[in-house]
């Protein structure tokens, strides 16, 4: 089912501004006042399609392949921490072959009931993985990132300037190129 089959002649106010929150957020926001029944078969009719399909034409930035095996290399633990769902969030790591070089992915779907925030999902990472908040840090793109980083009091945030979200704006440090971060994380 498309979506356009879910709402057809519904005008709509999506921006690329809106890309990073939970896909039920992302209509909420850009449809004037729909229901929750709305709601729930415009999210339904969205996974069919990206969840199997669409999310496979996801493309890796320049540089993000090298720059993490590297990081791997160098003794870091890397993780992933994600507001996309289980299933496509594995089907992307594994298309542009990253897969192996994360110790844990997890999504807001990892558990149930599942985790109602960024921030609570970053909080059970930290404790089952026995991170030191102090010494680690959150790389992302959006708001709900940084605000993630804030409240697990990790010891930093760096944005990627280059994301789709705007988290650079209030941002400490920023990166424009993934490999930024060999320098920046480099256990020296």
């Amino acid at each position: 089912m498309a979506i356009e089959n879910v709402l057809p002649n519904v005008e709509h106010h999506f921006s690329k501004n809106l890309i990073g929150p939970p896909i039920k957020e992302i209509f909420l926001q850009s449809l004037d006042s729909p229901s929750e029944q709305t709601l729930l078969r415009l999210e339904k009719a969205y996974r069919e399609i990206y969840d199997h399909y669409s999310c496979l034409e996801t493309i890796a930035f320049p540089e993000i392949h090298e720059t993490l095996t590297q990081l791997v290399e160098q003794g870091l633990d890397i993780f992933v921490v994600t507001n996309k769902p289980t299933l496509p969030t594995k089907l992307i790591l594994n298309h542009l072959n990253l897969s192996d070089l994360f110790i844990e992915v997890i999504s807001p779907d990892s558990f149930e009931p599942s985790f109602s925030s960024k921030t609570a999902t970053t909080n059970y990472l930290i404790q089952k993985n026995n991170l030191k908040p102090e010494k680690t840090v959150f790389v992302g793109d959006s708001e709900d990132d940084a605000k993630a980083a804030l409240l697990c009091g990790l010891a930093g945030f760096i944005a990627v300037t280059y994301g789709y979200g705007k988290a650079h704006l209030q941002a400490q440090r920023k990166i424009s190129s993934f490999a930024e971060l060999l320098t920046i994380l480099s256990p020296s």
